[in-house]
């Protein structure tokens, strides 16, 4: 699950939290059950707001951090909730430029999805955003979609303080709760 996870196939990953949610047994006191539905809830919500920062900024995360304990599951991955929204929030508000790592992160995942015509769009803001801060005419130059995803995030690492090259340090956004039920 971890490296679903970790590398934001979030669809993949709230699928198989279904298939261990609905093969455990619902009568145990653990509520382990319950924590995997909430796992797949939370990762189908926070892939929706990771691909709604494209066209509306930093309010879906918002959104989607903020807990709202009337909603089922909502006790759970508070804290996950918490950090990944301080983490778009840096990006998106305090860092100049921020909004390309963010925009690129959209681009990744639509290429983990398969999702060609979303790539574009994706590298295409990216370019409106890098642009203000290195040359992006090379990006266009790319022969596909995945080598022009790489030179995408060789460019963040030219004008983001990242402390390490994009595809390392995307791990940041990952949502990756501390523990799991046994």
């Amino acid at each position: 699950m971890r490296l679903l996870l970790n590398g934001f196939r979030l669809l993949e990953a709230a699928g198989a939290c279904e298939v261990i949610s609905s093969g455990l047994d619902r009568g145990r006191d653990d509520h382990c059950g319950e924590w995997w539905s909430a796992l797949a809830a939370t990762a189908r919500a926070y892939r929706r707001a990771l691909l709604d920062t494209a066209g509306e900024g930093y309010g879906p995360v918002k959104r989607w951090a903020e807990v709202d304990l009337a909603r089922p599951y909502a006790s759970y991955f508070v804290e996950e909730r918490a950090r990944l929204g301080f983490e778009y929030e840096y990006w998106l508000n305090v860092v100049p430029g921020g909004a390309a790592y963010v925009v690129w992160l959209n681009a990744y995942v639509a290429a983990a999805e398969l999702d060609g015509h979303r790539v574009v769009h994706a590298l295409r803001q990216w370019c409106a955003i890098a642009s203000e801060f290195i040359d992006t005419s090379a990006l266009a130059e790319a022969p596909s979609l995945y080598e022009q995803l790489q030179r995408a995030a060789d460019g963040l690492e030219r004008f983001l303080p990242l402390p390490e090259h994009a595809l390392r340090d995307m791990r940041r956004f990952a949502l990756l709760p501390e523990t799991f039920p046994s």
